[in-house]
């Protein structure tokens, strides 16, 4: 969606992949796992094989936020761990997790960085919408 270009869609043609990659979309951000950076005070301890971990008393958590849009505030989240390293390096960890964990508290920032029409800000009536394709998708298939 983001190699598209503006004039791109600014025909029937245009417009009708755009919508095929928007559903597309929908039906995986829905389910996907993201990657949450997180900075710590002190070395955080290895998961276990659950993915779980017990965090020492004292430790202060960083997650990355950024001023989102309409006066809420955007997590970044990312698909990968190479989008993840060219933003904050290979220093701190990651925790994974699914928008819809996220989505009441924060909008959402997907591989915000260098390239941000490589990237994807999901708004919760964004997210809503996508649901709702994604139910409706799921469904066609059945």
């Amino acid at each position: 969606m983001g190699q598209l270009k503006d004039e791109d869609v600014q025909n029937e043609d245009g417009r009708i992949i755009y919508s095929l990659y928007y559903n597309f979309l929908s039906v995986e951000v829905v389910k996907a796992k993201f990657l949450v950076p997180i900075h710590s005070n002190k070395d955080l301890p290895a998961a276990s094989e659950e993915g779980r971990m017990t965090i020492a008393a004292g430790t202060q958590i960083a997650l990355p936020v950024v001023e989102g849009k309409n006066g809420r505030k955007a997590i970044r989240l990312f698909t990968d761990w190479r989008h993840l390293y060219d933003e904050f390096g290979t220093k701190g960890g990651a925790a994974v997790e699914t928008i819809d964990s996220l989505i009441s508290s924060f909008d959402c920032a997907i591989n915000l960085g260098q390239f941000p029409r490589a990237g994807r800000y999901i708004s919760l009536s964004v997210f809503n919408e996508m649901e709702e394709i994604a139910e409706k998708m799921d469904k066609a298939a059945l």
